[in-house]
């Protein structure tokens, strides 16, 4: 019984250990960071494309979620890297869309992760909502996050989603 009871204490010492000493050789990811590795052109690439510049903010919203859900997986493992840099991307759900409280659009992104810890796995789930309003980039902020430790770098994540949508709508 002691043995067990040993154990258990030091599993969860090891646990809390490797979550509370943070790794000081891992750089902090940042959008602009990450994209700046690419040529003006790749960049351009990562930015969602919408077409002709005066779209109705219906359409813009409709050519928004499709063109996230064609790049999602690759949108959200820049987001986990962002806010959880320790974390292990596995997926991301289709992009939905609903109209946000006093006009705009909101896209929403839920993104499954998981962070392997000593003697086990915990899977997660984030949810980032992209607020788009009056054809232009509003805000992006997790709204649910059921991991232990908080997001990181909510403003680097906004600046991420504000990197997507071009600048000439």
């Amino acid at each position: 019984m002691i043995n067990k009871v040993n154990y258990l204490i030091f599993a969860i010492v090891l646990i809390l250990l490797s979550v509370a000493i943070p790794n000081f050789n891992l750089p902090v990811a940042n959008a602009g960071n990450i994209l700046s590795g690419f040529s003006l052109s790749a960049q351009n690439d990562w930015q969602i494309t919408v077409g002709e510049s005066q779209k109705s903010a219906d359409k813009l919203a409709l050519d928004l979620q499709e063109s996230l859900n064609c790049k999602r997986n690759e949108i959200g493992k820049l987001a986990i890297l962002i806010i959880h840099p320790h974390g292990e991307f596995d997926r991301t759900e289709p992009i939905s869309l609903a109209e946000r409280e006093g006009g705009g659009s909101v896209l929403e992104m839920k993104i499954h992760w998981h962070r392997k810890l000593p003697f086990m796995t915990r899977n997660h789930l984030t949810i980032i909502d992209w607020e788009i309003l009056h054809n232009r980039h509003f805000g992006a902020a997790v709204i649910l996050d059921d991991a232990i430790l908080s997001p990181i770098h909510p403003q680097e994540l906004n600046n991420l989603f504000k990197e997507l949508l071009p600048d000439n709508l």
